[in-house]
């Protein structure tokens, strides 16, 4: 995951806006070069298409869903 951010590193000034405020599990890095998955609060749905409108695009680590907390894999 870590690798689809690095993608837009031109884009960004800083990896640290990768990590959301108030996610206290995630610590932000200063360098591209020493980013992983662990300095990312947000995912992004690389496999979405277009015809699928109820499809999550991007999102945080605090997604819920029917008001329980989301884990990874797909979620009905």
């Amino acid at each position: 995951m870590a690798k689809t951010f690095i993608t837009i590193s031109g884009q960004l000034h800083t990896p640290w806006v990768l990590t959301c405020p108030g996610d206290k599990k995630r610590k932000s890095t200063d360098s591209f070069a020493n980013l992983t998955t662990r300095n990312i609060s947000y995912f992004v749905a690389l496999d979405t298409i277009e015809k699928n409108v109820n499809q999550i695009l991007v999102g945080d680590r605090d997604i819920a869903v029917n008001g329980k907390q989301a884990v990874s894999g797909v979620v009905r």
